[in-house]
């Protein structure tokens, strides 16, 4: 059962080429969107097969679903067979999931306030102010 209280945020480092190694592995699978889908796609505010598949990777990375719950979710997010998506989650991870690496992500502490230091009161006098009398 993956690990759900994480306390630290993790960074995922994903390969240089994973939008093309993503882009070849939709179109081994039959699964290439064209440019024109992908638009339709945009204009609908609808999410595109590439950007699915990043977010799923990023969460077996973090331990957030298990591989079996990838090939459950191309599953059902994609609309595939279990047999296809078993087959698209395989090449992912041989593709992909191998290469990807995760960091803690360095989240910047506030900056430390010192606290103001009292002034002792001037033994000069103020010649900005009027002397009351």
């Amino acid at each position: 059962m993956p690990n759900l209280n994480h306390s630290i945020k993790q960074k995922v480092i994903f390969p240089e080429n994973t939008d093309l190694i993503i882009s070849n592995i939709l179109e081994k699978h039959g699964l290439a969107e064209t440019k024109e889908d992908i638009l339709e796609k945009l204009e609908a505010d609808k999410r595109i097969y590439g950007e699915i598949i990043i977010e799923l990777i990023v969460r077996v990375v973090q331990e957030k679903i298990s591989f079996q719950e990838l090939a459950d979710s191309l599953k059902k997010e994609l609309n595939l067979s279990s047999q296809k998506a078993k087959d698209l989650a395989n090449d992912l991870q041989k593709e992909i999931l191998l290469f990807v690496e995760k960091t803690p992500e360095e989240i910047p502490s506030p900056p430390s306030r010192k606290p103001a230091e009292e002034k002792p009161p001037s033994s000069k006098e103020d010649i900005y102010r009027e002397p009351i009398e």
